[in-house]
């Protein structure tokens, strides 16, 4: 098991996707107008494919363009202070196959707007990952 400087455990590929399967909401990073951009997202695995339903607008014309973007999910336990968070980088592009879009449907994803949602998929071409998963020394076992 590697460690980064700061501790924390340095996730294989196999267990950035394991802990991607586990979560539903996600941020991705992207351009827009010249500008970096931060949306939340609702998202589903299929394969190695994280896949988006989208309404018109930014991420649907992001996936259009064939953008390259950072996708990012984690999980925290304030109490106990562990986390995880696993990135991946990779191009969008707007499902229009049918081999694809059958097991995307098959997710059951949701636009967070009220219009029917464009299937995204997003194709990781570079994972990371991190997790810290021990129990914190509390400052009462310090001092006695």
């Amino acid at each position: 098991m590697e460690h980064d400087e700061q501790g924390m455990e340095i996730l294989t590929d196999a267990e950035c996707v394991a802990l991607l399967r586990s979560a539903r909401l996600g941020r991705i990073a992207l351009t827009h107008k010249a500008l970096p951009i931060i949306m939340p997202v609702t998202f589903g695995c299929h394969d190695r494919h994280l896949i988006f339903s989208v309404s018109p607008g930014i991420l649907a014309r992001a996936a259009d363009d064939a953008q390259i973007v950072c996708f990012e999910t984690d999980w925290a336990d304030e109490a106990m202070l562990n986390a995880w968070s696993v990135s991946v980088i990779g191009r969008l592009a707007t499902l229009t196959d049918p081999e694809a879009i059958d097991p995307a449907v098959r997710l059951v994803l949701a636009p967070w707007a009220s219009s029917s949602g464009t299937l995204v998929g997003l194709l990781p071409e570079l994972y990371s990952g991190r997790r810290r998963s021990e129990r914190p020394v509390l400052a009462s076992s310090i001092d006695g």
